[in-house]
């Protein structure tokens, strides 16, 4: 009876820490908003993809949520509307010290929690919420529709944001490799980085 008594005890315990793990309700700060309403939040779009979800951010709720630090599971609005849940894992990824004197940015590493194999990056700074989702064999971007407003987002696939592919900016490099045999050699530099979460900005 006694070794009954101790089995179902244990039981119990293990039941009441694991639980909290697998059972936690995603938080979500999104809400959907449609064309109308991004348009009337202001002039001079920054991101205008061509088939894309809009939604509005409560910048100040995710961050209490989420810290640096910090792990949570949460929701993100696909560029398809629907609400996809998350475990966000805090992966810093910038030079010791800079999240220190930045409390506001945060950048995670997620993971689908009924799709496992959709993973990506997300970010927050002071000019919004970023992020960077492999799904599929695609990619999908949530990024800030406006420079100045942090609360206006748009979710959108990668290959979907031209609606003409032909209008897509490609990347030119213009470095002078002439110039580069007039540097000093064995000259080492240490520059400070930062890897967030961007899509390609018109």
């Amino acid at each position: 009876m006694y070794r009954l008594y101790t089995f179902f005890s244990v039981l119990v315990i293990l039941t009441a820490l694991v639980t909290p793990a697998f059972s936690q309700t995603p938080s979500d700060f999104w809400t959907l908003r449609d064309p109308g309403w991004v348009n009337a939040q202001g002039d001079n779009p920054w991101v205008q993809p061509a088939h894309c979800t809009y939604a509005s951010l409560d910048l100040d709720a995710l961050r209490i949520a989420l810290p640096q630090g910090g792990n949570a599971i949460i929701f993100l609005p696909a560029p398809t509307g629907e609400r996809i849940a998350f475990r966000a894992t805090w992966s810093p990824a910038a030079e010791p010290g800079y999240f220190a004197r930045h409390p506001e940015t945060g950048t995670f590493k997620v993971i689908g929690i009924e799709d496992p194999t959709c993973t990506g990056r997300i970010d927050y700074t002071v000019k919004g919420f970023h992020a960077m989702i492999r799904q599929d064999g695609r990619t999908w971007m949530i990024d800030p529709v406006f420079l100045q407003k942090s609360d206006v987002h748009a979710a959108y696939y990668l290959d979907e944001y031209w609606a003409d592919p032909a209008d897509a900016i490609s990347f030119t490099c213009h470095l002078d490799e002439g110039s580069l045999a007039s540097t000093r050699r064995n000259q080492f530099r240490c520059h400070p980085h930062r890897l967030f979460a961007a899509g390609p900005y018109p």
